[in-house]
């Protein structure tokens, strides 16, 4: 648990809570790196594979 909080803190979030309206503002899928995106989505446990904006959608409708 403790290595997936460090991995959101790492994403340049204040901390590491994560919303919807927090991921919307602060992450874009064009200028997201794919690895930031893909540590997003494993630490969220939904997986890490596919495109970007496949694992950019899963967590949009994650949240």
């Amino acid at each position: 648990m403790e290595k997936k909080r460090k991995e959101i803190e790492d994403l340049d979030t204040d901390n590491s809570t994560i919303t919807y309206k927090k991921f919307k503002s602060e992450f874009n899928s064009d200028s997201l790196d794919y690895r930031k995106l893909q540590k997003l989505s494993i630490s969220l446990n939904l997986g890490g594979g596919g495109t970007k904006i496949s694992i950019y959608n899963r967590i949009e409708n994650y949240l």
